[in-house]
């Protein structure tokens, strides 16, 4: 059993929400400075994005790098720019193998694109339906639950498209 010492700061205290906040943020920060938890897990734990987790634990985290532009393509695809882009920063932050959810939520955290879950869980569906774009990442599946990491030929397009 582990025993948690939390100080709330009184700004915190004006609603459920903030002080729900305050306490999984300072719960999770302890547990993953005593070892009991990886930086992911307490990131996950504190509803905070990893990034935003390594920061408020005083650590240096390597930002993620450029996001794809607005109109930015691959193969004719916007989502295809995005979905290469947070899985190859993403393996970079040690946080893949990532599902649509945690992708779409990579972008949205990480790059001005506001992206739905529903609509990147959408892409992938329809990839695998059309068997299109898939030699770009790897699938892994447990139960119905399926889980992507950017392949050896999805790293390579998205370096070549860096490049021109």
């Amino acid at each position: 059993m582990n025993q948690l010492s939390i100080e709330i700061p009184d700004n915190c205290l004006s609603s459920n929400d903030k002080l729900s906040q305050a306490v999984l943020t300072a719960a999770a920060l302890q547990l993953y400075q005593a070892g009991n938890l990886s930086s992911q897990r307490a990131a996950r734990l504190s509803k905070l994005s990893h990034s935003q987790f390594l920061k408020q634990a005083g650590e240096s985290c390597d930002e993620p790098g450029t996001p794809p532009e607005q109109a930015e393509r691959l193969k004719g695809s916007r989502y295809l720019a995005r979905v290469l882009w947070a899985l190859s920063e993403g393996e970079k932050s040690g946080l893949t193998p990532m599902s649509a959810a945690d992708i779409a939520k990579f972008i949205t955290a990480h790059s001005n694109f506001h992206t739905q879950e529903t609509n990147t869980a959408r892409f992938f569906r329809d990839c695998r339906r059309k068997e299109r774009y898939e030699e770009y990442w790897v699938t892994e599946e447990e139960g119905s639950r399926r889980s992507y990491q950017i392949s050896d030929l999805g790293r390579k397009l998205l370096t070549e498209s860096q490049i021109e």
